[in-house]
């Protein structure tokens, strides 16, 4: 595949024009491409960096997030500006820097597909790092894998109808670290509490949070993240990924389908996946994409994926997005009658299913 030359628009600091145009068709042009080493290809090893410059080449009024709650097409979608996402990130950084939390510090995460996913786990990462957690397990799961990781503070869904997450934060409360600082999100129909996070934010001073990157400084071998396995053979394991892994991670997937600044992507499926974190959410997002949420259940969410077309249509798409039992759901139902042309010809997906 390729790209005309001189039409890819793209962050010049963490993003190569004419590298991108080139062909890459063979093995022989993936080894044409490896000659360069990878030090001179990544000029920007820091994650956060690399989401920052792309938040800041968007114009600041621009719809950084649309969220749909419940899947229904033809309810209004609430809109996070490019400015209000950068503010609301630098705010989270702050905020847990205030509370003590360093670079080598986690931070849990229990959120479904909500706005505040975002800078909960880019705050996270921009003070020290972040942990999205599989919100479905059970609590005795959930504390064992804060407990591993040493979190220090916990970012979770409070009071929803259909969720259980701040019961299960509740229940293992008592066998946390005392003092432990945890916050709640409002979700849909939730109720919002007085640990609520934006209200936290607002209260914030404006000052400690003019940049999101700032701190001790991050080199590639920094942990910016860590993700957990299925516990399908035992007990999830806690996995740790680098500031340097996640930039090659985002640096390949824009050579690979050409990711540029405009675009606009499905958030359909959960971040506490790696495939959702960096592979289907975050690279968009640092090169200058828009990101749709249709629902906070994702793919879950049947009037979702009975939508999904016309998602597609009203919010100009740019990239398919589903795992291969999605996909082989859309494909029972062709989109008749659909403008589909916003789409672009290559996306992400994955799984052993393939």
């Amino acid at each position: 595949m390729s790209a005309p030359a001189g039409t890819l628009r793209v962050i010049a600091e963490t993003a190569d024009a004419a590298l991108m145009a080139r062909p890459l068709r063979s093995l022989a042009d993936v080894e044409a491409i490896e000659r360069t080493p990878l030090a001179q290809r990544l000029a920007v090893v820091d994650f956060s960096r690399r989401v920052a410059l792309a938040l800041a080449a968007r114009d600041p009024a621009d719809t950084a997030l649309f969220y749909v709650p419940d899947g229904d097409v033809e309810g209004a979608a609430l809109r996070v500006s490019f400015a209000q996402l950068r503010d609301n990130i630098a705010r989270t950084a702050a905020l847990l820097r205030a509370h003590g939390i360093g670079r080598g510090d986690a931070v849990a995460i229990l959120l479904p597909n909500v706005p505040q996913l975002y800078w909960a786990v880019l705050g996270a990462m921009a003070a020290g790092i972040a942990f999205p957690i599989n919100w479905m397990l059970e609590p005795h799961a959930l504390q064992r894998l804060i407990k591993d990781a040493g979190a220090k503070a916990i970012i979770a869904l409070g009071p929803t109808p259909g969720f259980r997450i701040w019961e299960s934060v509740t229940t293992i409360a008592g066998d946390l670290p005392a003092g432990l600082p945890i916050w709640s999100v409002v979700g849909p129909d939730g109720t919002v509490r007085e640990d609520d996070l934006d209200a936290q934010l607002v209260r914030t001073p404006a000052a400690a949070a003019d940049d999101s990157t700032s701190g001790e400084p991050v080199t590639g071998d920094t942990i910016g993240a860590y993700v957990h396995s299925g516990g399908t053979t035992g007990l999830p394991k806690i996995v740790q990924l680098s500031h340097r892994n996640m930039s090659y991670r985002h640096w390949t997937l824009q050579l690979a389908i050409g990711l540029e600044i405009g675009e606009v992507h499905l958030h359909d499926t959960p971040m506490f996946h790696v495939g959702g974190l960096l592979g289907r959410q975050l690279p968009p997002l640092a090169s200058g994409a828009g990101l749709l949420i249709p629902s906070i259940l994702g793919a879950r969410d049947r009037r979702y994926i009975a939508n999904y077309w016309r998602f597609v249509e009203k919010y100009r798409v740019t990239r398919l997005s589903g795992v291969p039992t999605t996909l082989a759901v859309l494909a029972k139902t062709a989109p008749e009658g659909i403008d589909l042309s916003s789409l672009a010809p290559h996306f992400i997906t994955g799984s052993t299913a393939l």
